[in-house]
C-alpha cells in the first residue's frame, strides 16, 4: 500500500497539476536565468516541400512522418523543449517527464498521403484539455494550403 500511495503522489507531483499550470509557471526560468514563456499554447512546425527521397516508390508518405512532425511541433513549445527539459525548470524545480498515453491521426480521405509531393508540410499544434495528471495536444496537418489530417496526443 505504501508503494502504491508513493507512486500515486509522485505521478501527481510530476504532472505539476497541469490545471494550475499558469500560476505555478509564472516565475519559471531556465538555469541560464532566461524566462520561460508559459503563455504559449499554440505552435506551428514547418517542413520544406517534400520531394522523392521523402516518399516511397509510389510517392506515398509514411504515416510515421506525421507522428514525427506532431512530436516536433509539441517539443517546440517553450515550456516543453527537447527531452522535456524545460518542465524540470518550472516551480518547484524537479525532474519531470511526460509519456505518450495515446496518439491518433485522422486523415481527411484515403490516399491523401500520396498527395504530399512538392508540398510544404505545416503542422499546427495547440494545447487541448488539461487534467490533473494529463495534457492533450491537438494537431492539424496541412500539405500546402490543403488540410491532410488532424491528430491528438494525450500525455501523462
Amino acid at each position: 500500500k505504501r508503494l502504491v500511495a508513493s507512486l500515486s503522489i509522485s505521478s501527481t507531483v510530476l504532472a505539476c497539476n497541469m490545471a494550475d499550470q499558469s500560476s505555478q509557471l509564472a516565475g519559471a526560468s531556465a538555469p541560464s536565468g532566461a524566462a520561460i514563456d508559459v503563455t504559449v499554447r499554440e505552435m506551428v512546425y514547418r517542413v520544406p516541400p517534400l520531394n522523392q527521397q521523402d516518399l516511397d516508390r509510389n510517392f506515398g508518405l509514411a504515416t510515421t512522418n506525421l507522428l514525427k512532425w506532431m512530436q516536433a511541433a509539441r517539443m517546440d513549445l517553450p515550456w516543453m523543449q527537447p527531452g522535456y527539459r524545460a518542465l524540470g525548470w518550472l516551480e518547484p524545480p524537479m525532474p519531470r517527464r511526460l509519456l505518450v498515453a495515446s496518439q491518433m491521426v485522422r486523415l481527411v480521405r484515403p490516399g491523401v498521403l500520396c498527395e504530399a509531393v512538392n508540398s510544404e508540410v505545416v503542422t499546427r499544434c495547440e494545447v487541448g484539455s488539461i487534467g490533473k495528471t494529463s495534457i492533450e495536444f491537438r494537431y492539424k496537418i496541412y500539405f500546402g494550403e490543403q488540410l491532410a489530417g488532424t491528430g491528438s496526443t494525450t500525455m501523462v
